[in-house]
């Protein structure tokens, strides 16, 4: 076994560029590495400690950020966020009239059940029936994700209604069939305003699933949260969330709210997106083409109507119309 330290660059930072990575940790190696052993191979590493780590491991790493950055599968997000999401970050979508964030809020639930992932939706502003429609809506079968528990509800609305059986009397036989496969994926808060009650519901939820560097957790709506507790509750409730959902378990949490900011840590093109909803398929973007339209185009249309200059027009009776 051969060990040795990294060379130091004129900065005093070690090494230069390189293309080599860590037989461990898939970082890139500074300098020239340390090499090691392991069942008659030789690797080389980025440090002691990956060396070491690879004794008593049963795999390696396959790529040293696939923890921290994940796409959405949401085309128009992807694209201003190329590098993709880092798995530890509290993502606030602009709540504004037209941008349709419901919409938005399902694609992203619906793209993460489809990469295998759970899903956690905490609703304030509707109920969990509700949010199913939305799915279905887009033709998005979200009923055997609830059925396996890989989508789950944590339901702060219906605490709204005092009376909850006739929420669920007035259905018609498909609500009521939507909502049978809602209530055992549902965890209820009696009461929002309680902080502590409306973070233990949701961190049960991410016990039962086993969410961590998994999945994602998806708000409906923060203002509607703040409009029922102090602002200093609401504050404390998003530093909590971000503190050990996305810091402590690597879970991407996103939430709506009608101000936001810039994301930070990771590559961010803004840029302004035409888009409309269809079923099946999401968001579909709308390209604008400037300009006068292609000459040829036009030409070949001309033709096809009868641009050779004869005339087909026709009287009331549909009689070819004198000249």
């Amino acid at each position: 076994m051969t060990d040795s330290a990294p060379e130091e660059s004129r900065d005093g930072d070690p090494g230069g560029e390189t293309d080599r990575q860590c037989d461990y940790c898939r970082l890139p190696i500074p300098g020239s590495g340390v090499t090691g052993e392991h069942e008659g191979e030789t690797y080389t590493f980025c440090s002691e400690g990956c060396r070491d780590a690879l004794e008593g491991a049963e795999k390696v790493f396959t790529q040293h950020h696939g923890f921290r950055r994940t796409p959405t599968g949401v085309g128009p997000i992807d694209e201003s966020l190329p590098q993709g999401v880092p798995r530890n970050s509290f993502v606030m979508l602009t709540d504004l009239a037209g941008t349709r964030t419901g919409s938005v809020r399902a694609e992203l639930a619906w793209r993460a059940l489809r990469r295998g992932e759970p899903v956690v939706f905490v609703t304030f502003l509707e109920p969990p029936v509700s949010v199913v429609q939305e799915f279905v809506t887009l033709d998005w079968n979200v009923l055997p994700y609830l059925e396996a528990g890989r989508l789950r509800f944590v339901d702060a609305f219906t605490y709204r209604m005092e009376d909850r059986d006739r929420l669920t009397e007035r259905f018609n036989d498909w609500n009521s069939h939507l909502a049978g496969f809602c209530e055992p994926a549902t965890s209820r808060v009696r009461d929002p305003s309680d902080v502590n009650e409306l973070e233990n519901r949701v961190d049960d939820a991410l016990e039962s699933l086993d969410m961590e560097d998994r999945g994602i957790v998806v708000l409906d709506s923060l203002d509607e949260f703040g409009s029922g507790v102090q602002p200093v509750q609401a504050y404390r409730f998003v530093k909590d969330l971000r503190a050990t959902v996305c810091k402590g378990r690597f879970v991407p949490v996103y939430a709506s709210a009608t101000r936001v900011r810039k994301m930070s840590g990771v590559l961010t093109l803004p840029k302004w997106v035409l888009y409309e909803y269809t079923a099946g398929e999401g968001i579909v973007t709308i390209e604008l083409h400037e300009g006068s339209p292609d000459p040829e185009s036009e030409n070949e249309g001309e033709g096809e109507s009868g641009g050779s200059g004869d005339s087909d027009a026709v009287d009331a009776r549909g009689n070819p119309a004198d000249e």
